[in-house]
């Protein structure tokens, strides 16, 4: 599909590479958690995440004020 959207072979193949890494990566992580954190930390981390989000302009990310305001 690459190759006929016009990549060349190296560089499809990087794309293809870096989409699975992605993918995996997404497929095997959690937001929010680590080795290294009690549930405790954790919860506190996903808080501090949701108030930089509320804090972001709304003119500027609506999709995620919509998402706010459900």
């Amino acid at each position: 599909m690459l190759r006929r959207g016009g990549f060349d072979p190296q560089h499809a193949s990087a794309v293809a590479r870096n989409a699975l890494w992605t993918g995996l990566m997404l497929a095997m992580s959690e937001p929010g958690s680590g080795p290294s954190l009690s549930e405790a930390d954790r919860v506190e981390d996903q808080r501090r995440n949701r108030i930089q989000l509320a804090m972001l302009p709304p003119d500027r990310y609506p999709c995620l004020s919509r998402r706010r305001n459900r």
